[in-house]
């Protein structure tokens, strides 16, 4: 009679935590960046990622992002840049007694970049190159309600691949659906 008791409240107390908390997170970011300094440069990116909460201030994860380089010295010479990159990491929610539609959040990620480049002079490529390598990116944002489970997730992050500078990342369009 004591095992079927300790078996009812277990499956009870997993039952009722399931039913409570927002364990899922989804995520659709977008951002455009456009500097002119010695000639033209833009950059658009679009991601998505899913998180999973582990304990009540812990996600683990995974996101994927595209990216889109542009870079024009003169008229006569230009560099383009697609990319793709896919980072696992986990992410810690703050303060502990917020809910999770309203925390700050921290994360750290490891994963691969692969680039495709494209370099011309008077309009003939002079490079064509692909190389994969790998990435590391430190993240931090708040979430603020827009919905029943949704939230606008605004982040900076600062980004390295490897024989590439660091990067620092501004995403001002994220948003996230909690279920």
């Amino acid at each position: 009679m004591k095992k079927i008791l300790a078996i009812t409240l277990t499956l009870f107390s997993l039952s009722a935590r399931s039913q409570e908390a927002l364990v899922h997170e989804i995520d659709a970011s977008a951002s455009l960046a456009s500097f002119r300094l010695s000639g033209d440069f833009s950059q658009s990116r679009i991601g998505a990622a899913y998180h999973y909460l582990i304990a009540p201030t812990v996600q683990i994860g995974g996101s994927i992002a595209w990216d889109y380089t542009s870079n024009s010295y003169s008229s006569a010479s230009s560099n383009t840049r697609s990319s793709m990159l896919v980072f696992a990491g986990a992410t810690l929610n703050f303060p502990s007694d917020s809910e999770l539609n309203r925390a700050y959040f921290a994360g750290i990620y490891l994963g691969m970049f692969h680039a495709s480049e494209t370099a011309k002079i008077n309009k003939k490529t002079i490079l064509d190159n692909s190389e994969s390598e790998i990435a590391f990116e430190l993240i931090a944002g708040k979430r603020f309600v827009v919905g029943d489970n949704f939230t606008y997730k605004p982040s900076v992050a600062v980004q390295k691949v490897e024989g590439y500078d660091f990067a620092f990342l501004l995403t001002p369009v994220a948003f996230s659906y909690l279920f």
